[in-house]
């Protein structure tokens, strides 16, 4: 055997022994995450949740005042139409009550034209998951892609879309009305300080630069005496997507740059030069599925290759 076979030959032996090693550590992670995912779906069965007592913590974090309340309700209208849901606000709320449970939001892909982010929930003692996937535009009209900050603020919003849109998924319907019944409760007080509080919604848009008679068309009566219950829980949810950046004032009375996020109402209002077509900028769910008891290993496996990344840096 001359010189270069036998160097050929170590080469081969060298690289042979690195591959086994990487795979030794790939298998070792995997292992590693795979046993700790198994551990807490074990505790998860060994620790059920008290669902009477998690009722009761959802309601006082999210009653315990009227500010509260009000970060967890919004509402825009659209097409001569309301839209109201709850926020991501209340999404971690209910998260943290409710036990047993693990959830993410993060961006997966950035092309230069869309911007995807991935939500994932996981109830761990009923086996349920879901995995959504929603888009969003990040060019403007002409087609030249936002600034960084731009791209930032969008990133932003789109994750919140995601994590509500995957933890409202699993959290069962029933769970999320009956606290959103007693959410509009708070906000609205008893009878007797009904009155103040609707003077305060009014006020509140006085304050924005909106006059009167663009609040009276928005809720569709002729004068502020007229203004009901349902009037003042929708002007205050507006309230809440304006403060939260989900909307703007020109947005939500003028129907100027309104980008609506489906399910969730969040929005960015853009610049003239970065104002993109209406139609183009939703945020469109692009995949949404449950996952099925194999598939949830996905969430051990991309955990595990993230402390592959991490340990060789």
């Amino acid at each position: 055997m001359d010189l270069k076979e036998q160097l050929d030959e170590d080469n081969y032996e060298l690289n042979k022994s690195k591959n086994m090693t990487i795979v030794s550590s790939i298998e070792s992670f995997e292992a590693e995450t795979r046993a700790e995912v198994d551990m807490q779906v074990a505790t998860a069965k060994k620790y059920p949740r008290n669902l009477r007592q998690v009722l009761n913590n959802i309601e006082y974090l999210a009653t315990q005042d009227q500010e509260t309340a009000e970060s967890c309700f919004y509402a825009l209208k659209r097409d001569g139409k309301t839209i109201t849901g709850a926020t991501v606000r209340l999404a971690e709320i209910i998260t943290s009550c409710w036990g047993n449970i693990r959830s993410q939001a993060k961006i997966i892909a950035n092309d230069g034209k869309f911007i995807t982010a991935q939500g994932t929930c996981w109830d761990l003692e009923t086996n349920v998951a879901y995995s959504i996937e929603v888009r969003r535009k990040i060019t403007d009209k002409t087609g030249k892609t936002y600034t960084e900050d731009m791209q930032i603020v969008s990133a932003n919003a789109i994750c919140s879309v995601a994590l509500r849109n995957a933890v409202f998924k699993v959290i069962p319907m029933a769970i999320t009305r009956k606290i959103q019944d007693k959410i509009k409760d708070v906000i609205l007080g008893d009878e007797e300080s009904f009155d103040d509080v609707k003077q305060k919604a009014v006020e509140y848009f006085i304050g924005k630069g909106v006059t009167k008679a663009q609040i009276l068309k928005f809720v569709g009566r002729e004068s502020i005496e007229g203004i009901d219950r349902e009037d003042v829980v929708i002007l205050r949810g507006v309230a809440t997507a304006i403060e939260d950046g989900d909307t703007t004032i020109a947005s939500a009375f003028n129907q100027n740059n309104k980008y609506r996020a489906k399910g969730i109402g969040n929005m960015i209002d853009f610049t003239d030069d970065d104002e993109p077509d209406t139609d183009e900028n939703e945020v469109v769910i692009v995949n949404e599925v449950p996952l099925t008891e194999s598939a949830t290993s996905d969430i051990s496996e991309k955990s595990a290759k993230s402390k592959r990344t991490t340990k060789k840096k």
